[in-house]
C-alpha cells in the first residue's frame, strides 16, 4: 500500500484544527444559549414550564414589547442622523493632522450607558436647581423622553464612527468626478449617501440591536422595558427555561436587526481599502447644511464635556476622589483582572472569527450571521445560561466568580472583537499575503513575520474595545456574580438608585478615563491600520 501523500496529510491536519478551532468559538460564544435551549427543551418535555409560553401573550407584555421597539428605534434614529451630520464634517477634515484627530471623536464609544445616565441625572438636577432659583418649575427629567435623550447621547459616538466608516468606504474617484460636475452638497446626496447607505443602515441595525437589549439606563429613568423581563422572571422563580421563553420575541426581533447588519459585512471590501485617497480639495456646503453641520457639532461637544464635567463637579474634592478609589480597590483589581483575562483571550477567537468570516460564498455568509448573532442576545439571557452551564456541564475549575465573568464578558464581546479584525484584514493588500506564502519557508515565518504586524493595529484595537466594554458590562455580571465577587460596574449601580453621591460620581469618573483612554488607543490604532497595513501605495496628501 502506497504511503499517503505528505500534502494531503497536511492539508487533512489543517482541515482538523480549522475544525478545532470553529468549535471552541461557537462553544465559547454560543455556549450559554445553547445550554438554555437544551434546558427549555427538557422543562417543555417534562411539563415544567407550566404557563409560561401563556406570558408570550399578555396583554402587558405586548404592550411593553412595543413600547421598548420604539424606544430602541427611536434612540438609534436619532443617534444615526446626528451622528451622520458630525460624520459629514469630520470627513471633509482630509488633510494631515485632522484627517487623524477625527477618530477622535468615538473615544468615549466604550463609556457604559448608565454613567452617561448618571450625568446628565446630575446635569438636570443642577438645571433644575437653577430654575428654581429663577422661580421657575423644576426639569422634569424621568420617564421615556428623559430615557431617550440620554440613551441617544450614550449612542452618539459608536453613530459618528459607524457614520464616518461608512462615508469611507465610498469611492473617492466617483466622488470626485461628481463635484466636478454638481455642488458638493448634491455629489454627497447623489453619490456619497447611496454608496454608503447600506452601511448606514447597518449601523442603525446594531444601534437598535443595543437599544432593545439594554435595561441598565431606562431603569434609572423609571422606565420598564421588555429587555428586563427575563432577568426578573429569573430573578423571581430561578427556572432559565422561563427567562429564555420570555426572551424568545427579543431574539427574533433582534435577529431580524443582524441579518440587515450582516448584508454590510458581506460587502464590507471597498475600492477604497486599496489605497486610493481623495483630492484633499476642502469640501463647501451651502449656509443651511453648515448651521445643521454646527448644531450636530455642539451637540457632539456637549456630549463629551457633561460626563466629565457633571461627574468632576460632584466630587468634593481630588483627594476625596483618590479616597473613593482607594476604598473600591478590591473591586477596581478584580474588574482589571478580568478586563485582562478577556482581552487576551478574546483575540485568538476574534482571530477564529475574523478568517471565517474572510471566506467566500455560503461558508462566509454563515459565518457572518453566526458573529453577528450574539450581538442580538441579551445580556441577563447570557447570566442565565452560564448559570445553567455551571450546574450541569462546566467543571469545578471554571465555576468560580470570577472565571463565569470572564466567560460572560467572553461570550458578549469576542464577536466585537472579530468584526474589528475583520475590518483591519479587509483594508490589507493582499499582495503582501500572497508574497509571504511564496517566500516563506514555513508558515509560522510568514505568520510571524508578515501576518502578524500587518494585523497588530487591529489586534491592539480588539483588545482595547474589549477591555472597555468588559469594564463596563452589567448584564451578566448581575446574575453571575457571587457574594465577595462584586465589579466596579455593580458597586456603581447599586448607589446610583439611592442618589448621585460624591462616591459614585468619582467611580463613575474614573471608569470614564478609562473608556476615554482605552478608545483613544484603539481610534490611535486603527488610525495607523492602512499603513501598517501596506495600504495608500500612491502620495499622501500628509
Amino acid at each position: 500500500m502506497a504511503p499517503e501523500c505528505p500534502c494531503a496529510l497536511h492539508g487533512a491536519i489543517r482541515r482538523a484544527r480549522s475544525w478545532a478551532a470553529s468549535l471552541i468559538f461557537v462553544a465559547v460564544v454560543f455556549g450559554p444559549l445553547i445550554a438554555l435551549l437544551a434546558q427549555t427543551g427538557a422543562s417543555a418535555r417534562a411539563g415544567d414550564l407550566g404557563d409560561a409560553s401563556s406570558l408570550l401573550l399578555a396583554d402587558r407584555q405586548a404592550v411593553l414589547l412595543g413600547r421598548s421597539m420604539g424606544l430602541a428605534a427611536g434612540t438609534a434614529l436619532a443617534a444615526l442622523l446626528v451622528g451622520l451630520a458630525v460624520a459629514t464634517v469630520l470627513w471633509g477634515w482630509r488633510r494631515a493632522p485632522w484627517s487623524h484627530l477625527r477618530w477622535l471623536a468615538v473615544v468615549l464609544a466604550p463609556v457604559p450607558p448608565y454613567i452617561h445616565g448618571m450625568a446628565w441625572m446630575h446635569a438636570s438636577a443642577v438645571l433644575s436647581r437653577l430654575l428654581a432659583a429663577r422661580g421657575l418649575a423644576p426639569l422634569p427629567f424621568r420617564g421615556w423622553g428623559a430615557a431617550w435623550f440620554v440613551g441617544t447621547m450614550a449612542q452618539l459616538p459608536l453613530a459618528v464612527g459607524l457614520a464616518l466608516i461608512g462615508l469611507e468606504m465610498v469611492d473617492p474617484a466617483q466622488f470626485e468626478a461628481a463635484r466636478l460636475l454638481a455642488p458638493d452638497v448634491q455629489a454627497l446626496s447623489d453619490i456619497a449617501l447611496p454608496l454608503s447607505a447600506p452601511f448606514l443602515a447597518a449601523g442603525g441595525a446594531l444601534l437598535f440591536i443595543l437599544g432593545l437589549t439594554d435595561y441598565g439606563l431606562p431603569s434609572l429613568f423609571a422606565v420598564n422595558t421588555y429587555a428586563m423581563e427575563p432577568f426578573a422572571e429569573y430573578s423571581a422563580t430561578s427556572e432559565p427555561a422561563r427567562a429564555f421563553v420570555l426572551s424568545f420575541p427579543l431574539l427574533v426581533l433582534a435577529c431580524v436587526a443582524v441579518f440587515y447588519l450582516q448584508r454590510a459585512l458581506r460587502d464590507a471590501a471597498s475600492t477604497r481599502a486599496r489605497g486610493q485617497r481623495s483630492a484633499g480639495v476642502a469640501l463647501s456646503w451651502p449656509a443651511g447644511l453648515r448651521a445643521i453641520h454646527l448644531g450636530a457639532l455642539l451637540t457632539l461637544a456637549v456630549h463629551i464635556a457633561v460626563p466629565a464635567v457633571a461627574l468632576a463637579t460632584v466630587i468634593a474634592s481630588p483627594s476625596g476622589w483618590l479616597e473613593t478609589l482607594r476604598l473600591a480597590r478590591g473591586e477596581i483589581g478584580l474588574t482589571t483582572r478580568i478586563c485582562l483575562i478577556t482581552s487576551v483571550l478574546s483575540l485568538p477567537l476574534a482571530l477564529i472569527a475574523a478568517e471565517r468570516m474572510r471566506a467566500t460564498g455560503s461558508a462566509g455568509r454563515i459565518w457572518r450571521v453566526m458573529v453577528g448573532l450574539p450581538l442580538a442576545v441579551p445580556a441577563s439571557l447570557v447570566g442565565v445560561g452560564l448559570i445553567s452551564l455551571r450546574q450541569h456541564v462546566l467543571p469545578p475549575a471554571l465555576t468560580d466568580g470570577s472565571s463565569l465573568l470572564v466567560l460572560a464578558a467572553l461570550a458578549r464581546f469576542a464577536p466585537y472583537a472579530a468584526l474589528v479584525l475583520l475590518a483591519q484584514m479587509r483594508r490589507q493588500d493582499p499582495l503582501l499575503s500572497d508574497a509571504a506564502r511564496v517566500m516563506q519557508t514555513s508558515p509560522w515565518q510568514g505568520w510571524w513575520r508578515v501576518r502578524l504586524p500587518l494585523l497588530a493595529p487591529g489586534l491592539l484595537a480588539a483588545g482595547c474595545i474589549v477591555f472597555a466594554l468588559t469594564a463596563g458590562e452589567l448584564g451578566a455580571t448581575l446574575a453571575l456574580a457571587p457574594p465577595g465577587h462584586a465589579t466596579i460596574t455593580m458597586r456603581i449601580y447599586t448607589y446610583l438608585h439611592y442618589g448621585a453621591t460624591d462616591e459614585v460620581a468619582g467611580l463613575c469618573l474614573a471608569m470614564v478615563l478609562l473608556a476615554a483612554v482605552a478608545g483613544g488607543a484603539a481610534a490611535w490604532a486603527l488610525a495607523r491600520g492602512p499603513r501598517r497595513a501596506g495600504v495608500g501605495g500612491g502620495r499622501s496628501d500628509d
